[in-house]
């Protein structure tokens, strides 16, 4: 089979995530370059965002919106053909390529440190590097959703999708951890909603326990707020009270349990 291919852009990093919107315009990430680009018709690729870390996926929500998978650096690049020590890759990007080798997320991952006695030490690895990013498309403007300053532990997101049949605004993304000869990190399938939505869980009886053990804990890479009846509402007290504070959303999924 004869593949009629036609080139769009070269001489780019390592893109990924490609988006075909319906005016012709192509979205992509680039991991090398740390930034979110576009196509517009046949025309070179422009930044629209600079993603410090490890842009990795990309989806196009409804609000018009990217959301954007950052791997918080999951990847280190080198060449190939190789480039000697103290060297500088060929000018022509095109004249190799650009390899991702993975190493440990986080800014801190996979340097070293010496003890008191000189003694090389591994430093602590910083496993909330990664994050889920909402990128104004037009400004350029980007803001975390999930992630580090929002109290979550991902390590290294990849990939997200809307969910056309659930929630408007929600999407599925996952996180591919990471494995080496001495550190195993499980990823996983993560929920979330273009407005950062997280994890409520209200209490009544015993809330006070529920709210020392629970409150801004993280569980399964989200974290969780806890509201506490300040005294018994009846049924359906805490539901009220959560969207007395603004917890809630027009549409949220309820659980019930009994303590």
């Amino acid at each position: 089979m004869k593949l009629d291919l036609t080139v769009v852009a070269d001489g780019l990093g390592f893109p990924e995530g490609p988006v075909a919107t319906q005016d012709g315009t192509l979205y992509f990430v680039d991991i090398a370059q740390q930034t979110l680009m576009r196509i517009e018709d046949g025309s070179n690729p422009e930044v629209v965002a600079n993603i410090p870390g490890g842009p990795n996926g990309l989806a196009i929500g409804p609000d018009g919106h990217a959301y954007v998978c950052n791997n918080g650096g999951v990847f280190d690049f080198i060449t190939a053909p190789p480039t000697p020590p103290g060297s500088q890759p060929p000018q022509d990007r095109n004249a190799y390529l650009l390899l991702p080798c993975p190493k440990c997320p986080g800014k801190h991952y996979g340097e070293y440190a010496k003890d008191a006695a000189g003694k090389p030490i591994e430093k602590t690895p910083d496993m909330a590097a990664g994050s889920i990013c909402k990128v104004n498309l037009k400004t350029g403007h980007t803001i975390e959703i999930y992630g580090p300053s929002k109290g979550d532990s991902l390590i290294a997101p990849d990939d997200i999708v809307f969910d056309a049949n659930g929630p408007a605004g929600s999407f599925w993304f996952t996180d591919c951890g990471f494995q080496n000869e001495k550190i195993v990190r499980k990823g996983g399938v993560y929920a979330g909603h273009v407005n950062g939505q997280r994890p409520v869980k209200m209490a009544g009886r015993f809330g006070d326990q529920v709210r020392a053990t629970y409150d801004g804990q993280v569980i399964f890479g989200l974290a969780v707020d806890v509201v506490v009846e300040p005294s018994p509402m009846g049924t359906g007290g805490a539901l009220a009270l959560a969207a007395a504070e603004a917890r809630l959303d027009p549409e949220f999924l309820l659980m019930n349990g009994d303590s």
